[in-house]
């Protein structure tokens, strides 16, 4: 979805791109460490509570490009979104741009190590989106969640959207 994802997005956003990853895939080598660094892949804890680097990227003004759903697809269905999205919005006051890729499975299914030749995919993007706008409410503990599952629906609108 990376590969999908940074053909379908001007040259100009990605120039000045970071893209989160999971520290458990992007620190296992040194040559994943090492391609990390260059490709400005930015490697995060998986527990919601290990958002230090993604909100300083996003304090800085710089554009995070994140996947909510934290690995591909096994069936080609939208996954449940992770609460870290949800607990990055409800800390940096950003817009969030939802994105839906269809066909990505069908192109890159999560079981192969290669992408396939001939496969149609669609990148739909929506509007951008506040943590306000998606039910941040002040001072609620359900914040991350609420926030999370609003997002996942703007991406289910996408992906409807024939």
């Amino acid at each position: 979805d990376l590969q999908i994802l940074a053909a379908a997005l001007p040259l100009a956003l990605l120039r000045d791109a970071y893209w989160a990853g999971k520290e458990s895939v992007v620190l296992r080598t040194w040559l994943r460490r090492t391609l990390s660094w260059y490709t400005r892949i930015v490697p995060v804890a998986e527990d919601a509570t290990a958002l230090a680097p993604a909100v300083k990227i996003l304090e800085r003004g710089d554009t995070l490009i994140w996947f909510p759903e934290g690995a591909r697809s096994l069936d080609g269905e939208l996954q449940a979104f992770k609460p870290g999205i949800g607990g990055i919005l409800t800390r940096c006051d950003v817009p969030v741009v939802p994105v839906f890729i269809d066909g990505a499975h069908a192109a890159f299914p999560a079981s192969k190590t290669m992408p396939r030749l001939r496969a149609r995919v669609v990148v739909r993007i929506g509007p951008p989106e506040t943590a306000k706008r998606l039910g941040m409410k002040e001072g609620c503990n359900e914040d991350i969640n609420r926030v999370a599952d609003a997002l996942r629906q703007r991406v289910m609108q996408l992906r409807d959207q024939s």
